[in-house]
Order: structure tokens, then C-alpha cells, then sequence
């Protein structure tokens, strides 16, 4: 048991969150830097290693790496349990913010997960960060209440975008990749929407945070951060060799050819529509067609039908126009039929 982990069952949250932390950095020094070391060994025994010279070492990094991994994996763990109960107490006006830290190493651990594929991680990380979400949004709510609605809005439903935005990437990664992670993000939401007196309301207000960010000029604190990590996926999906997706300019030549129409969309004009809206336009409004929608969702569920409209099409023109297979008549063989094509899928993601 780690020393942060005998603090945080000793009821010492915040120590316990000073130490996790710390670990974190250690994890995140030896994740950079021991692969580097192993390499200089690697160089240096090809170089220098004679075969007759029994008293030459081992790898020293060989089972460091995966002890690192292991120890990261833990902490990991640690502060989703310690988010969990720091979101319950109220900041310290003269101590460091630690589950503003944490919630925003989370984010950024669960998008990793995403990224590679590790559905586990993601499960494991994703339902804590969803109560930290809320619970952030509903800690700024009362500290910001007096402020200037103006500013004080955007502010306080950064959190509610931030889990809308997961979603969406957990959506997206999930036609590229497959994996449970898009059937862990609904159960989770659906659980989320369950537990609310008025799940319509709830979804208004997510709806509502997308909302009050549409004009260009309104404060968004949470855009620059966003877009980091929107372009991280970007450039994730602009190196996957199974299909083609890199198109990023929207008048380049080489359109996206993914089965998804979601990825096709998501990556034909990428810097027109993003995840969160994703997210809204693919779960919220379907799970609740009443709740107005901003008009950036509204955009790209229109893209999203006018695409798989647009495949179904092509599709059945393909079809109609295909010129039968030649066959050579005799007296031993009869003539073969065309073949018929699979039909279309009749959801937002696989077209074939």
C-alpha cells in the first residue's frame, strides 16, 4: 500500500491528495523517460557487447516500465475515490485547489484511455468523472451566484460541457476503434437522467450550456482547453491507417471513406462541428426530442442526415445502374445473377 493510499483510508483527503499528485508527476517522469534510457542501453550493448562477456547487465528499465505503469494505474484509481470526496468539501481559500487538479487529470486520463483504446481505463474513470462533473458545476453555482450572470454562466457550466464533450469523443473513437466505451458513456448517462426528478429538465440545462456559448463574442473560459483536446483526436484519427480519415480541409479532394457516417462528418469539416455537440445531437436529442436544441446541434444533425441521405442514395444508384456479369451461354451452364448489395443501416454511425 502506498503512502497516499494509507492517508486517503485514514480520512486525510487532502494529504492524501498532495501525495497522489506527486506520484502522478513521478508516474508521468518515468513514462518519458525510461524508454529513453532503454534505448541508450539498447545502442550501447549493440555497440559494445561482446558475446563471449558473461558479466555484461540485464536491461535495467525492463521491469521498471511495468512497475511504473502498474504504480500509475493505482494512483489513478486513488483519485478518482479522492475526487470524489474533495468535490464535497468546500475550497480552502489559501491552499491549492487539489480536485480542480483532479478532475482535470481525469479528463485528460479518460480521453487518453479513448485514444488507446484501453476500454477498461475508461470505464474505471468515466462513472466518477461524471458525479465530479456535477458535483463541480453544482460547487461553482453557489460560490459564483452573486457574480455577473455574464461571466459567471459560462463559468459555472464548464463541467456540464466538459462531460458533454467525453461523451461526444467516447461516440466518435468508438466507430473508429469499436469497444464498449460508447455503450459505458450511455449506461452512465442513463443512470444520470434516471436519478433526476426531471430528466427533461436536466437535459435543457446541458442543452442550455451549449446554448449561451453559441455567440462568438460571449465568454467561453473552457474554449482554449477544449480545442486542445479536440485537436488531439484530430490528429489521433489523421494517423489511423484502417481507413481514410485524414481529409481535414474541407475542400481537399480525397474525401472521408470511414463506414461511419459520424466519422465522415466529424472529419470532413472538423473545425465546423465538435464533440460536445456530438454528443448533444446523437443522445440528447434523440433521448429527449422536445428539448430545444442550440443551433450548432441542430447543424450537425442536419450534416448527419444529409449524410447518410447522401450515401443511401449513391448506394441505390449504384444498383440500379450496375450492368449485369457477362455469362457464356453452353449447355452445362446457366446464366449468374448480379449480386445483390447489404442493405444500409438505419442508425448515425455504419452505413453498409
Amino acid at each position: 500500500m502506498t503512502r497516499a493510499e494509507t492517508l486517503a483510508n485514514a480520512g486525510h483527503a487532502a494529504l492524501a491528495a498532495t501525495v497522489t499528485g506527486r506520484g502522478l508527476e513521478l508516474s508521468d517522469k518515468l513514462a518519458t523517460y525510461l524508454p529513453r534510457v532503454a534505448t541508450v542501453f539498447s545502442d550501447t550493448t549493440t555497440a559494445f557487447r561482446h558475446e563471449d562477456n558473461p558479466q555484461w547487465p540485464a536491461d535495467p528499465t525492463s521491469t521498471h516500465v511495468d512497475t511504473a505503469k502498474s504504480l500509475r494505474r493505482r494512483l489513478l484509481t486513488l483519485t478518482t475515490q479522492l475526487a470524489e470526496q474533495l468535490v464535497q468539501r468546500p475550497r480552502h481559500p489559501r491552499l491549492p485547489d487539489a480536485f480542480g487538479r483532479f478532475y482535470a487529470t481525469l479528463l485528460d486520463e479518460a480521453l487518453d484511455a479513448l485514444l488507446a483504446s484501453d476500454d477498461d481505463l475508461f470505464t474505471e474513470l468515466f462513472p466518477p468523472i461524471s458525479h465530479a462533473a456535477i458535483g463541480a458545476h453544482d460547487r461553482l453555482r453557489t460560490t459564483l451566484s452573486a457574480g455577473n450572470p455574464e461571466f459567471t454562466l459560462p463559468r459555472m457550466t464548464e463541467p456540464l460541457v466538459d462531460l458533454l464533450e467525453l461523451s461526444g469523443a467516447a461516440l466518435l473513437l468508438s466507430e473508429v476503434h469499436g469497444g464498449s466505451a460508447w455503450t459505458i458513456t450511455t449506461r452512465i448517462w442513463d443512470k444520470l437522467f434516471a436519478a433526476q426528478p426531471d430528466p427533461e429538465q436536466a437535459a435543457t440545462m446541458f442543452a442550455s450550456a451549449l446554448d449561451m456559448r453559441e455567440p462568438l463574442n460571449l465568454y467561453n473560459p473552457g474554449l482554449l482547453t477544449r480545442t486542445t483536446r479536440w485537436l488531439r483526436v484530430q490528429r489521433h484519427l489523421s494517423g489511423q491507417d484502417a481507413d481514410d480519415v485524414s481529409a481535414w480541409w474541407p475542400f481537399d479532394s480525397n474525401s472521408p471513406t470511414h463506414a461511419s457516417a459520424i466519422v465522415r462528418v466529424m472529419t470532413r469539416s472538423p473545425g465546423m462541428h465538435e464533440l460536445p455537440q456530438l454528443f448533444a445531437a446523437t443522445y440528447l436529442a434523440t433521448k429527449f426530442p422536445s428539448v430545444q436544441m442550440p443551433r450548432s446541434v441542430q447543424r450537425l444533425t442536419e450534416a448527419l442526415t444529409r449524410e447518410i441521405t447522401r450515401t443511401s442514395d449513391e448506394q441505390s444508384h449504384d444498383e440500379a445502374t450496375a450492368t449485369p456479369i457477362d455469362t457464356v451461354e453452353d449447355t452445362t451452364s446457366q446464366p449468374t445473377e448480379a449480386t445483390e448489395a447489404s442493405e444500409d443501416s438505419d442508425h448515425w454511425g455504419g452505413d453498409q
